[in-house]
């Protein structure tokens, strides 16, 4: 059975979907759409630019002697300086071991002198929408020894505008990348983590204008169609796929110590979501869900004024005197358990949010609870 059907059989309650897979299926379905049967796949501006730098790279990549003119285009003349600004630790995202060792070697000639560094092409693979990233952005960083290339041997490759839409296009697809990787980690990514960035995603889709660090004053209907076209298609399908508003990722953020303020959220969501948790946690220990508690201990329903008399170990007791004290004490306890929950929630919201001091060395959530474990027993 699906998700879907469990929901609505009501064995499941509320699902989250993969944030990485949700990624992946769509952003490729438009950079790359599905073929229909007996149809030619559709073409959008975004898969036909990607399409055209593709072809390209699958040439050269192809051929080891085209392989090696763009090292030797890479190694000397004025297309080499484009190259010489990368840093020496830099990581070739997206590309093999086997590559990295390689660029590694071409930094030190056999004296041990340093050397101007040179990289290769990436090849885009279907499971991972990303290397379609590296793959463009490789091109764009390279684009002064590609396009000496394609001078000298006359190979068909992407135009001047489609250099242009092409850098703006890796500009775009950026902030999807950072996600994608910081999801793809193993220790700072959580549940509470995911409706942050979900709702950073939207946010940024939906602003009037791209950010300024484009350099660009224009919005978004002034950009190439590549572009416009990929930004419209992801903002509806993503908004169709993920609801910001989630109130199991909001619980889940609020729990953890980097996210628990969830001041990307409108205030009536973060009162639905605080609220809910807090009527979690009264469940988890037997308290009454959405009900006031008594204000004090002596606040207790009135019971019918009804004399009732057994006999008991030769006493007369009246029936609803202890009827009436006992559930005083029931009503008592509970305000006790009531005040020590919220107390314990109070406690937590006044604790200021983790920040990061500094960005090579992420908060570590798990870690941030040891630390605190004798302030918030786990």
């Amino acid at each position: 059975a699906t998700v879907e059907e469990l929901m609505v059989n009501g064995i499941c309650e509320e699902h989250v979907r993969c944030a990485c897979h949700t990624l992946q299926l769509s952003i490729k379905n438009h950079i790359d759409p599905p073929k229909p049967k007996n149809a030619p796949a559709p073409i959008n501006p975004t898969s036909g630019l990607i399409a055209t730098f593709r072809k390209l790279v699958n040439k050269i990549h192809a051929s080891p002697l085209l392989t090696e003119n763009l090292r030797t285009a890479q190694s000397g003349g004025p297309a080499a300086e484009v190259i010489v600004e990368i840093p020496e630790d830099d990581v070739n995202e997206g590309s093999s071991q086997e590559d990295a060792d390689d660029d590694a070697t071409n930094r030190h000639n056999v004296h041990g002198s340093p050397r101007r560094h040179t990289l290769k092409l990436i090849q885009d693979v279907v499971t991972r929408w990303n290397s379609t990233y590296y793959m463009l952005s490789r091109c764009v960083q390279l684009k002064l020894p590609l396009c000496k290339l394609m001078n000298e041997l006359g190979l068909e490759g992407p135009s001047d505008n489609d250099w242009v839409t092409g850098e703006l296009l890796c500009h775009f697809m950026k902030p999807f990348q950072t996600v994608t990787d910081y999801l793809q980690g193993e220790k700072y990514p959580t549940l509470g983590s995911l409706s942050r960035k979900v709702t950073q995603l939207l946010l940024y889709l939906s602003r009037p204008k791209p950010p300024q660090s484009w350099g660009l004053n224009k919005d978004w209907a002034g950009l190439p169609i590549a572009v416009t076209c990929m930004r419209d298609f992801l903002l509806n399908d993503l908004t169709k796929r993920w609801d910001t508003g989630n109130v199991l990722l909001g619980m889940a953020a609020v729990v953890d110590p980097r996210y628990k303020s969830l001041e990307w959220l409108k205030r009536h969501q973060q009162h639905t979501i605080q609220k809910q948790l807090l009527e979690e946690m009264f469940a988890v220990v037997g308290l009454p869900v959405n009900e006031n508690p008594p204000a004090n201990e002596d606040d207790v329903p009135n019971e019918p004024n009804v004399k009732r008399r057994r006999f008991d170990d030769c006493d007369f007791v009246d029936e609803d005197e202890q009827d009436k004290q006992e559930t005083s004490e029931v009503a008592a306890s509970e305000h006790a358990l009531h005040r020590a929950v919220q107390g314990e929630y109070d406690a937590w919201l006044l604790v200021p949010e983790a920040r990061l001091m500094d960005a090579n060395s992420p908060i570590d959530p798990l870690a941030w609870w040891k630390m605190h474990d004798g302030q918030f027993p786990i």
